[in-house]
């Protein structure tokens, strides 16, 4: 089934027409659990006895007088009354075409052959409608089919996904609980390498080192819807720790994201201007690229009960070796994988070929040389997870191994995050989703017992 912005429109004008869905915010007391008679009118009713018994209690202290009856009736208007207006046989009528209407909404959600972006555009209606309420679970479906989908198709690596789609559909998987941060970074990344020129990323850059909501009238608009989710987003998490453990964490989150725009920058003029940066001009500069700093200095405040000045600054002034060595095995990892695709697109910058324009030497010579700092790198982090003096908790410490493990495992048989193959896909398929089975279990047991005799 193929659905029009015009079929979307239409049935959310029968919707937001049609008595029986009322928008959540216009539900009535009655449906919240309140008592029906808890009425506006009741409410100032009440409010006006309070003052007047308020005041005559205070003439009454002076002098006793005799209280005068108004001889008021009870009200007719009660909820029996209201009952007794409706008319049965329309309602029976009403509901029935409710549950229509329900079910073609329904199946356009469910709609496996849709675009994506259409069934996100069909929700953010409904969304808008205020009618949410009656699809959350066919909702929660899309968004799942959309989010956690395996077979490389899904919206968030489509490569001609827009900036709409991919903003849109950040947005609608925030509201719904899915976290998204690292979608976030990708799609930042992919206009500073495929959509923006550099003017328009200069603008961007000091656009998020203001961090001033007015900036926003500097971008193009396919900037603007960008710069707002970042912007958002990361205001929506401070607010949350502030609440949370009272501490302001928007100027170091806002620091992150700056410097991690001006090494995008950095690597779109390289690009540009077809330059290859020395070995340690690309390293710097890649550390903080490759995003594994601004991950860990979100993960800090997020996992750690006690946030001290020491453990910032070992996030930010300089980089403590457990933050460093895993960024290293990050970047390291992935210019390993993709270094060749990287040539044929035209960059000129990553550590391969930096190595090899510095010292001369083969493309193998490089790689082995990569390889040997990964493994140095290993044997600093070890280290510091015995550390009795380091500034960090166990559960970030853990985060950080981590992250470095799961670079390795995602490019150590190419580029399985931005082109996965096969055995990529099959890989996150039997660790996430397909059950070990009991023989598997015991066969594994029995592996280990036999190692270990």
């Amino acid at each position: 089934m193929h659905i029009t912005q015009q079929q979307i429109k239409l049935i959310g004008a029968k919707m937001s027409l049609h008595p029986f869905f009322v928008p959540i915010r216009s539900i009535p007391s009655s449906k919240l659990g309140l008592p029906p008679q808890l009425t506006r009118k009741s409410v100032r009713c009440t409010r006006t006895r309070l003052h007047l018994q308020s005041s005559e209690m205070a003439r009454d202290s002076q002098q006793t007088s005799q209280r005068r009856s108004a001889n008021y009736q009870p009200t007719a208007w009660n909820s029996d009354f209201i009952k007794s207006l409706k008319n049965h046989n329309v309602d029976e009528i009403q509901k029935q075409m409710a549950e229509k209407l329900k079910g073609e909404v329904r199946a356009m959600i469910g709609d496996t052959d849709a675009n994506s972006l259409t069934i996100l555009e069909l929700i953010d209606e409904i969304q808008r409608l205020g009618l949410s309420y009656h699809f959350e679970k066919d909702i929660t479906r899309a968004l799942d089919r959309m989010f956690l989908s395996v077979n490389g198709t899904n919206l968030w690596t489509q490569q001609k996904s827009t900036v709409h789609a991919i903003a849109l559909c950040f947005r609608l998987c925030r509201q719904h609980g899915y976290e998204v941060s690292q979608a976030l970074i990708t799609t930042i990344d992919d206009v500073y390498d495929v959509y923006g020129s550099l003017d328009e990323l200069e603008l961007f850059t000091a656009a998020v080192h203001r961090w001033d909501i007015e900036a926003v009238e500097t971008l193009p608009d396919y900037m603007k819807l960008c710069f707002l989710a970042l912007y958002n987003t990361t205001n929506e998490m401070g607010y949350d720790i502030l609440k949370q453990k009272g501490v302001n964490i928007i100027p170091h989150l806002k620091r992150a994201w700056a410097d991690i725009c001006k090494t995008f920058l950095m690597e779109a003029k390289w690009c540009s201007n077809r330059e290859t940066p020395t070995f340690k001009a690309y390293l710097d500069n890649a550390l903080v690229s490759v995003s594994g700093v601004l991950i860990l200095v979100h993960v800090y405040f997020l996992l750690t009960e006690t946030i001290t000045k020491e453990a910032l600054e070992c996030l930010e002034k300089k980089l403590h070796p457990l933050v460093e060595c895993s960024s290293l095995i990050f970047r390291f990892s992935n210019d390993l994988a993709t270094s060749k695709d990287e040539l044929e697109r035209g960059e000129s910058a990553n550590s391969i070929l930096c190595y090899m324009c510095e010292t001369g030497v083969s493309e193998q010579e490089a790689r082995k040389h990569i390889s040997s700092l990964i493994e140095e790198a290993w044997k600093k982090m070890n280290k510091e997870r015995v550390a009795v003096d380091s500034p960090f908790e166990k559960p970030f410490i853990e985060t950080a191994f981590n992250l470095a493990r799961i670079a390795q495992c995602t490019y150590q048989n190419g580029d399985g995050h931005g082109a996965p193959d096969n055995k990529a896909k099959n890989r996150v398929l039997s660790v996430i989703i397909e059950p070990i089975t009991l023989v598997q279990r015991l066969q594994h047991r029995s592996n280990l017992l036999a190692t270990v005799s």
